[in-house]
């Protein structure tokens, strides 16, 4: 069958083909599938439209074969979706749209507000690639838990959001503004659920003012001083894991998950990424949870090639550096992204800075119309990270963008 038959709708995520071999083996206009809805024919179908193609030629030629899977009341009336999306039929009492367009029941709760926790995180751990967001997800949803008790989904108050917000203030592993906007921001998604599938509640206190936390996409950005980089890498001569660490996360802007052994979702760090002078086609483990996924090219400096370990878990890497930061009194090792990504978006530009970091670039670039990373932009990027090179391991003197050497103080 045609790897490509039918069309891919993004608003909807739903495989559709119109065909007349279609029509007359179902009736239909056509055959439409979201991938939601193919995960539930087959379980081990991916979340994503290249991974879930085979599983839409699959369901295709069963229905050209008359071998349609067994559908539950809900999947029968999922079938006139087509008719629903154009206005022609009404949705029927006791369904409902979801977001990505699906329609699904409206059932009767009986249960408390536990039960509903305990769906959701279930529909989560299904949906997410990250299975550490499920774990915060849990968290800030527990933390509401121990505020309300399992009480009816009806005697949720505005005194409880309040009480969750004052111990989100208050919290003391929620430092940052971000972290406390997004703990409430998980809650107010939850809610939201609540109020999609029981019509009959409002939780209108969650849009008040007062409730938001403000100055969270601001923030100050904690950054090493370059001299601090230079004298690390000095240092690290002796430490083979902290050099390792460091020199990667300088030349490549890895995170602990990038470096780490090959473990369940994680590609890590393998010898078959290494292909020559350069760390090649490998994606980042921070945007795992993207349904695009790029992937990044970067020139690795000869330190970098030489100090390369692989086999490492990311509790070896961490403790070691960890211990090796303590003890010179350096910043956290996220903390060198930022500043490399900084010296490079002053010195070099902003695209070789976006480039570095491995992500999309703005306007049409890196969306529709060109290539990540093509030749030229591996190019780009190779010169901006032979600059950094010679900042950090050679000591030459910083430059401006127009190559004039920099003022020092």
């Amino acid at each position: 069958m045609d790897e490509m038959l039918g069309t891919f709708d993004k608003a909807n995520r739903a495989f559709i083909v119109e065909r007349e071999e279609f029509r007359q083996a179902t009736g239909k206009p056509n055959v439409r599938m979201s991938i939601r809805r193919l995960q539930k024919l087959y379980p081990e179908c991916p979340n994503d439209e290249r991974g879930a193609r085979p599983f839409w030629n699959k369901y295709l030629k069963s229905v050209l074969l008359g071998q349609e899977p067994n559908q539950s009341e809900l999947e029968t009336l999922r079938d006139k979706d087509e008719w629903w999306l154009r206005g022609e039929m009404p949705i029927p009492d006791g369904f409902y749209r979801d977001r990505e367009g699906t329609i699904q029941q409206v059932t009767v709760k009986h249960n408390g507000i536990k039960a509903e926790v305990d769906t959701y995180l279930d529909r989560r751990t299904q949906t997410y690639k990250n299975k550490k967001a499920v774990l915060l997800v849990k968290q800030y949803l527990n933390l509401f838990l121990s505020i309300t008790g399992d009480i009816k989904l009806e005697a949720i108050t505005r005194q409880h959001y309040e009480t969750y917000h004052q111990k989100v203030i208050n919290h003391k592993t929620w430092v940052a503004k971000r972290s406390k906007a997004n703990a409430m921001q998980r809650l107010n998604s939850f809610l939201t659920h609540l109020e999609t599938v029981n019509t009959n509640l409002n939780f209108k206190f969650r849009h008040s003012p007062e409730f938001r936390i403000r100055g969270a996409n601001v923030g100050q950005k904690n950054q090493w001083e370059l001299p601090q980089l230079q004298e690390a890498i000095k240092l690290s001569k002796d430490t083979p894991r902290v050099r390792f660490a460091l020199l990667m996360a300088i030349n490549t802007g890895a995170y602990w998950g990038d470096l780490m052994m090959p473990k369940g979702e994680y590609h890590g760090l393998q010898k078959d990424d290494i292909k020559g002078d350069y760390l090649k086609d490998v994606p980042r483990e921070k945007n795992n949870t993207k349904d695009r996924i790029t992937k990044g090219t970067w020139w690795l400096f000869p330190e970098t090639k030489k100090a390369l370990m692989f086999g490492l878990s990311k509790s070896q890497l961490e403790t070691t550096f960890t211990s090796f930061r303590d003890e010179h009194g350096l910043p956290l090792f996220l903390d060198i992204r930022k500043t490399i990504s900084q010296l490079i978006h002053d010195d070099i530009g902003e695209t070789e800075a976006r480039l570095w970091r491995c992500e999309e670039l703005e306007g049409c670039i890196g969306t529709n119309y060109v290539k990540m990373f093509s030749e030229e932009q591996i190019a780009d990027l190779k010169r901006a990270l032979i600059y950094v090179r010679g900042v950090l391991i050679e000591g030459k003197p910083r430059r401006n963008r127009r190559g004039k050497i920099r003022k020092q103080g």
